[in-house]
Order: structure tokens, then sequence, then C-alpha cells
């Protein structure tokens, strides 16, 4: 199951919690751009952060480093 966190830029940003995966879309034509192996549920963007709750935590990601990281 996916849940649609959010829009940043040209993409749209999905999580699936049981899978470990978010997944960067392009907007333009909806085709898979990135799969980062890293996901939690209440994840949200503000501006160009990206939010996650880990555990007990709140993790803080710049979008930009998370798009430009090469896994």
């Amino acid at each position: 199951m996916f849940y649609l966190v959010g829009y940043w830029k040209n993409y749209i940003i999905t999580m699936s919690p049981p899978c470990g995966e978010m997944k960067f879309w392009d907007m333009l034509d909806l085709s898979l751009y990135k799969t980062i192996y890293r996901a939690s549920w209440d994840s949200f963007i503000e501006g160009d952060i990206l939010y996650q709750k880990e555990g007990n935590s709140i993790v803080r990601s710049e979008l930009k480093d998370l798009i430009e990281y090469d896994i």
C-alpha cells in the first residue's frame, strides 16, 4: 500500500512503509524517477523539507539531497 506524501518541484512523492519504499514520480508523464528504500507513516513535505517519523524521533531531510543521492 502506497500513500501520497506530497508534491515537490516536478515530482509526486509516495511511500509504502510495509515495502520500505519512497518513490519519486515525474509529474509530466507519471513515470517512476527514483526509488529510495526508506519509508515511514506520518511523513509530510513542507517547502523543500521531508519530515518522517522514525520510532520516537522526527527525521528532517532536504528533498534535493534525496533526489540527487545515488543508492
